[in-house]
């Protein structure tokens, strides 16, 4: 009867392992989750001129990357013209603002533009 009781004590410490292993899993993905909170909120402080808000409520920050190992931040600021004449600035800043993190160690900015279309009988079909 002593080695069935010492078989259950291991099946016990097995659970628990495996409940401990779940709680680390959860947290990293909380953790990528309020990095990339953090990442958002620091880009909320560029403005665009022409809307008059920021760019993260403008939809222009987007394909967001974070590799918390590292600290390498990746994002493609998608613009409504090529020549947008502040997409330097914006893209400046963008580097700036997300390298004052504390854990980021390195900013890739991509830039790209995505014309607003207008709005017509044919959206949709193929």
């Amino acid at each position: 009867s002593s080695s069935s009781s010492s078989s259950g004590g291991s099946r016990v410490s097995t659970r628990s392992l495996h409940h401990v292993h779940c709680a680390v899993a959860v947290e990293a993905a909380t953790d990528v989750r309020a990095a990339g909170e953090e990442v958002l909120s620091a880009l909320r402080r560029i403005i665009d001129p022409d809307f008059g808000e920021d760019i993260v409520s403008c939809g222009f920050v987007k394909d967001l990357s974070i590799d918390q190992g590292s600290g390498a931040v990746g994002f493609t600021l998608e613009l409504t013209t090529p020549a947008c004449p502040v997409k330097d600035q914006f893209k400046r800043e963008a580097t700036q603002y997300v390298q004052e993190l504390p854990w980021v160690s390195s900013v890739q900015v991509t830039l790209s533009s995505q014309p607003a279309k207008p709005i017509t009988a044919d959206n949709g079909r193929p």
